[in-house]
This record gives structure tokens, C-alpha cells and sequence, in this order.
């Protein structure tokens, strides 16, 4: 299954606690921040602070994610920043 989790508006500390716990239930998490960054922390603050491993996508990762190295994401969950208001 794939889940979308938000990563909150600030820092490591912003998803919820519902997205925490799917977190902690991941197979794999993967993160992008091209569309927007969280201002209080940094992927090494949100591995530290949730007790996992993130592999951030760039663009064309997330995009193409038909791709093989990705085939996993069925049993993956995935915070994904919210798009930037503009």
C-alpha cells in the first residue's frame, strides 16, 4: 500500500500523529522537497527525530515512478511535503 503523509509546515516535529505512526509501519519512506521545504528541519532532523530511514526523490524520481528501482512502493509509505502556496 501506499500512503501520503504530510510533513507539516515547519519541522520534525509537524506531521501528525497519525502519520507517525505510518511511518513507523514503513517498509520504505521516501520524501521530496522540490515542491516545498520544510524552514525548521532538514531530512537528517526527521530520520533522528522519527527513528527511520528517508530516501529523498528528486523530480524525475517522483515523476517516472513506474520505474523499477521503485516497484517496491506498493508496501512503501511516503511523506510528501504539501505543495507550496504561491
Amino acid at each position: 500500500m501506499l500512503t501520503f503523509i504530510g510533513l507539516g509546515l515547519y519541522d520534525e516535529g509537524s506531521i501528525t500523529r497519525e502519520g507517525e505512526t505510518a511511518l513507523r509501519a514503513a517498509d520504505r519512506v521516501f520524501a521530496e522537497f522540490y515542491t516545498s521545504r520544510l524552514l525548521g528541519a532538514d531530512v537528517d532532523d526527521l530520520e533522528a527525530h522519527h527513528g527511520i530511514e528517508i530516501e529523498v526523490r528528486d523530480r524525475a524520481g517522483v515523476e517516472q515512478i513506474r520505474n523499477r528501482s521503485c516497484r517496491p512502493l506498493r508496501t512503501a509509505m511516503s511523506p510528501f511535503s504539501p505543495p507550496a502556496i504561491r
